[in-house]
């Protein structure tokens, strides 16, 4: 048995008291052998059980009672299939209660259950089998036990069956999720929070941690609902975040700067800019006892959202809502309005250019950018990236390439091959500004975006892969976003031995992969726990799209094969005669 199919089994035979997930590699061979030794003994048990006889077909209609010692009674369609299922309930409970009480029923010794066992599973050694394997089982004897007879003629006639009754969700024998204990203080609830973020794959839902959140109203706090908060954000789930803001009310909490801070983006998410700045205005003198807006809340207010989202206004009747036409973030000039605004208010606590986080760096690229002010972007960029040190934390250095990736994609320049070149030169020259700085395959797989308008779109993209890997190392290869990219350029161009090329690549990678998970998973060690605690939710997404990336691939695959297709049907067409 393939080491990635024992967590199919619902239940496994293991030694006593060991459990599924501490199971060595050389036990788990062992377990194999034995389960092919008793197939084999089955297998040679057949050659002595009488041929297996011909079921009656049971008729739709009633059926009429043949036996000579009563009147005749008539009997409603399934009647005897139920009685046949119920007479193996009962031999099976019967043999239950004689494998707990230790008698032979076909087994000579029976482990005793473990810590790590089933109750209802019986666990054998398969040395310790009788020999006798090919004698006849008791039901074997009466011809009028057809239901048996049809049951257990593939079975060896002294070998329990493995299970003896279906196995339910909640056994202990089924691996069970990391469980927490309950709070007992409004940390402990907070970090319980911060560990079902985290810990479980798949993580639960939003419905799900607001539930368990409600389940301890006594140890609400402001740090554990704008944990909340934030996660309803990033589902865009609006609802929910005016009810955990009413909640505030409700239990009479306090709201700190944090708090304010979502609640302007909740208001900025939704398009009702100019509320947010009113709002900021409003709860500055709470906030700060200088009376101006702190950089975090400034910050959240140069937000750039690129995707639309519809506003919903009652239609004349008061009955129905329509969507408005209005596209939020598609106007120039009210992205020039936001800039002016924010540009002359701002914040006294903003720090240097030095100690400033790269979110806030973007974000305020981003907001010029979109307000005609490409040039102020670009030197702004310039200058933060002179001023960070030789060496670049991993989180530092990822901000910063959020910083070059947004002014890459901006560039002015025709799409195409024009466009192209002017992303790589921007990308080239502002990544010379700190050695420490190299580019991701999601870089490669932003900068070949624009040859889709391009001519000979397989080719550059190809050698522009392999620039990278000669430049920056092969890992380029391994990511499956940009061999999928590379292979549809090389598929428009007509390129079909870069596609041969690419897709031999992406197979080879994609067995490695579902070998090492397989085996990983069988290990049970998927992941390792971490030993450091919980003290904010991770930056990367929650909730991730489990399976995008191959589902895409399937579909590129089918336009590949398309393709090929027509490509033969034209060339057996175009032959003379």
């Amino acid at each position: 048995m393939p080491l990635h199919a024992l967590r199919l089994l619902s239940t496994s035979i293991v030694p006593e008291g060991t459990s599924i997930a501490t199971l060595s590699f050389t036990d788990t061979l062992q377990l194999a052998a034995g389960r092919a030794w008793s197939r084999r003994v089955s297998t040679q048990s057949r050659a002595n059980i009488p041929p297996r006889k011909r079921a009656t077909r049971v008729s739709t209609q009633p059926q009429r009672s043949t036996e000579d010692s009563g009147p005749s009674t008539l009997k409603p369609a399934g009647y005897f299939s139920k009685q046949r299922q119920k007479k193996w309930d009962v031999r099976t409970q019967s043999l239950a209660r004689d494998a707990d009480r230790g008698k032979d029923a076909g087994i000579r010794t029976i482990l005793p259950l473990g810590n790590d066992c089933c109750p209802n599973v019986v666990y054998f050694d398969p040395e310790t089998i009788d020999s006798k394997v090919n004698q006849r089982h008791p039901a074997h004897d009466s011809r009028d036990n057809s239901e048996y007879y049809d049951i257990f003629d593939v079975i060896p006639t002294n070998v329990m069956p493995h299970v003896l009754t279906q196995v339910s969700e909640s056994d202990p024998c089924i691996g069970k999720s990391p469980t927490i204990p309950a709070p007992t203080s409004q940390l402990s609830l907070h970090r319980n929070l911060l560990f079902l973020l985290q810990k479980p794959k798949p993580p639960p839902s939003l419905p799900s941690i607001i539930d368990y959140y409600n389940l301890f109203p006594q140890w609400h706090s402001t740090r554990s609902c704008n944990l909340l908060i934030h996660l309803a954000l990033r589902n865009r789930s609006f609802g929910v975040v005016r009810r955990l803001l009413a909640s505030f009310r409700e239990s009479k909490l306090h709201k700190n700067t944090e708090t304010y801070r979502l609640e302007i983006r909740w208001l900025v998410l939704r398009g009702k800019w100019d509320e947010a700045w009113s709002y900021a205005n409003r709860v500055k003198e709470d906030i700060s006892p200088q009376g101006h807006i702190p950089f975090p809340i400034w910050l959240e207010l140069c937000r750039i959202h690129d995707r639309p989202y519809p506003k919903y206004t009652p239609s004349k009747d008061n009955q129905d809502f329509v969507i408005s036409p209005q596209k939020h973030g598609a106007d120039l000039s009210l992205f020039r309005s936001h800039h002016e605004t924010l540009r002359r208010h701002l914040s006294p606590s903003m720090p240097p250019l030095s100690s400033t986080s790269p979110f806030a760096i973007r974000t305020i690229v981003q907001l010029m950018v979109k307000s005609g002010h490409r040039d102020n972007a670009m030197e702004l960029a310039q200058n933060y990236l002179k001023s960070l040190p030789p060496q670049l934390s991993p989180r530092i250095s990822d901000g910063s390439l959020n910083i070059i990736h947004a002014l890459m994609m901006s560039v002015p320049s025709k799409n195409g091959l024009p466009k192209f070149y002017e992303s790589r030169s921007t990308l080239v020259s502002l990544m010379n500004f700190n050695s420490s700085l190299r580019p991701t395959p999601r870089t490669l797989y932003m900068l070949l975006q624009p040859l889709f308008r391009a001519k000979k779109s397989g080719t550059v993209a190809w050698d522009t892969l392999q620039s990278f890997k000669s430049q920056w190392g092969h890992h380029f290869a391994a990511d499956r976003r940009v061999l999928r990219r590379i292979s549809q350029l090389a598929l428009k161009e007509g390129r079909l031995d870069i596609v041969n090329k690419i897709s031999r690549m992406e197979e080879l990678d994609r067995l490695s992969r579902q070998r090492q998970l397989k085996e990983q998973d069988a290990m049970n060690s998927l992941e390792i726990s971490s030993t450091n605690p919980y003290s904010r939710p991770a930056l990367k997404r929650i909730y991730t799209k489990n399976g995008r990336e191959a589902r895409l691939w399937f579909r590129h695959r089918i336009r590949i094969r398309r393709n090929l297709k027509v490509r033969v049907r034209r060339a057996l067409t175009s032959q003379p005669g």
